[in-house]
């Protein structure tokens, strides 16, 4: 009997104690949309978590304008930062795709930069 006991009140101790022992953890997301009357918008939604193995962060930008002729030019910028617990281990990553059109063709950027450092740019016409 005495060791029923032990064992009951082993795993009572460890039932309340499990919330105190987890790892502190948060997520939060937001979105913004801004709407023109000809039809343009912009959108922003960030994104922010952070755990016991470091943070991270994310926002990205969509921008799609309507011009007078009709045509519509699309750009989305993204920039991500995982930051690892530790020091001097941050990382963040930016992009930049955008589709513009100009009058007898289509223009396509891309741009991926790490760090400050450019590891992507490519630039690309289609008619």
């Amino acid at each position: 009997m005495n060791m029923k006991l032990t064992m009951l009140a082993t795993a009572f101790s460890l039932v309340i104690a499990g919330p105190a022992l987890a790892a502190d953890s948060s997520y939060k997301a937001e979105t913004e949309v801004k709407k023109d009357e000809d039809g343009s918008y912009k959108k922003t939604t960030t994104e922010k978590s952070a755990g016991e193995s470091g943070s991270t962060s994310m926002e990205t930008k969509t921008k799609v304008d309507v011009n007078k002729d009709g045509t519509v030019d699309k750009s989305v910028e993204t920039e991500s930062t995982n930051d690892p617990k530790g020091l001097m281990n941050k990382n963040t990553t930016k992009t930049k795709d955008s589709i513009k059109h100009k009058k007898d063709k289509t223009v396509l950027k891309h741009k991926k930069t790490v760090n400050g450092d450019t590891v992507e740019d490519s630039e690309k016409e289609v008619r």
